[in-house]
């Protein structure tokens, strides 16, 4: 038997693939693996360069959704 952790995890990947954006999958995953990461990171990720407040709007529609938390 899967780890409910794990199996939860596996549901929102398969949810956010379904349902949303490129930049909103790379988001989710990237939370998924590390857990928690800060706005500036999350730039990184996204090869956004200084561009936090296109990484809030991402992260806003997710939070928004219940599909992640801050």
């Amino acid at each position: 038997m899967k780890d409910p952790i794990e199996l939860g995890k596996q549901l929102v990947r398969t949810v956010v693939r379904m349902f949303y954006e490129t930049e909103h999958v790379v988001v989710l995953d990237a939370l998924c693996y590390h857990g928690a990461l800060p706005i500036s990171d999350l730039v990184l990720v996204l090869d956004a360069g200084k561009n936090s407040k296109h990484v809030g709007k991402i992260v806003g529609k997710l939070k928004e959704a219940g599909m992640c938390a801050v």
